[in-house]
């Protein structure tokens, strides 16, 4: 299986915090972002990375952004 790493920013509404975190997935770009979109539409977006679990309420989140992380060759 492939794993996939992505960062993830996560901007809330009150304009001056955010979460950052990096994740790893065995879910393609496609799939993932189906996985973001399902979290938001729920009323309580529980994000747990590297130990740190998260609690979130859709109403506090402004936008979540993430970006696929090249995996370099290693010769």
């Amino acid at each position: 299986m492939t794993e996939y790493k992505y960062n993830i920013r996560i901007d809330f509404v009150d304009g001056r915090n955010h979460f950052s975190a990096t994740a790893t997935s065995y879910k393609n770009k496609k799939d993932f972002t189906d996985s973001i979109a399902e979290l938001l539409r729920q009323k309580l977006v529980i994000v747990e990375c590297d130990g740190v679990t998260v609690f979130l309420t859709r109403d506090k989140i402004l936008s979540i952004k993430f970006s696929e992380i090249e995996e370099e060759e290693n010769e």
